[in-house]
């Protein structure tokens, strides 16, 4: 075999990717269709047939179907993948608003409100004064603030738990010290008391 004959075989061993907007559109629409009838899964497979379909330069259209498709993974659970699916759809059009918000609604399931207030609050941006909008970003600030004091609680609780452990050798407990907050500060002081 000659060298063009192995550039001629290898050329015809890769295959040629074809793009069809007008059957990403059908798919697309089918998709849509398996979508109101709540068939999630038929969906998927729909907005990915029209993923494959779709021209890379067709960066629009390509946010809608993986937005369409992190739509549908939101509605089955499926919460991460919901979430790399709308992730890759703000990553082709970074004002597809929806994708955004399927993906705030999938990091609140999650209870990743900082996550969440970060898409709703970039929202805000794209579309400044959504009422709706508005009031999730109060609703999520308040989750947020409330997750962190009850994690923090949890903490402080499993290392009083390890403290007890180490300071049973000595005769002590944690409960011989006390932990005082300074109102002005905010900031923590320890003291010593049997």
């Amino acid at each position: 075999m000659t060298e063009t004959d192995a550039q001629a075989s290898e050329e015809a061993s890769v295959p040629e990717i074809l793009y069809d907007a007008a059957a990403a559109k059908t798919k697309k629409e089918e998709g849509n269709q398996y979508f109101t009838q709540s068939e999630f899964d038929l969906a998927i497979e729909c907005y990915d047939n029209a993923l494959s379909l779709t021209p890379p330069d067709a960066t629009r259209d390509l946010a809608i179907l993986h937005g369409n498709k992190g739509v549908c993974l939101l509605k089955l659970e499926r919460l991460d993948l919901a979430i790399e699916s709308c992730t890759k759809s703000v990553e082709f059009d970074e004002t597809y608003v929806k994708s955004y918000i399927r993906r705030a609604g999938a990091y609140e399931k999650k209870e990743q409100y900082a996550e969440a207030l970060k898409d709703v609050n970039k929202i805000l941006e794209l579309e400044p004064g959504r009422p709706d909008m508005v009031k999730w970003a109060a609703e999520l600030d308040k989750k947020q603030k409330e997750k962190f004091e009850k994690d923090k609680d949890e903490m402080i609780g499993k290392l009083k738990d390890l403290g007890n452990t180490l300071l049973g050798k000595f005769g002590l407990s944690v409960d011989n010290f006390k932990l005082n907050k300074d109102p002005n500060s905010g900031g923590y002081n320890i003291s010593f008391g049997q």
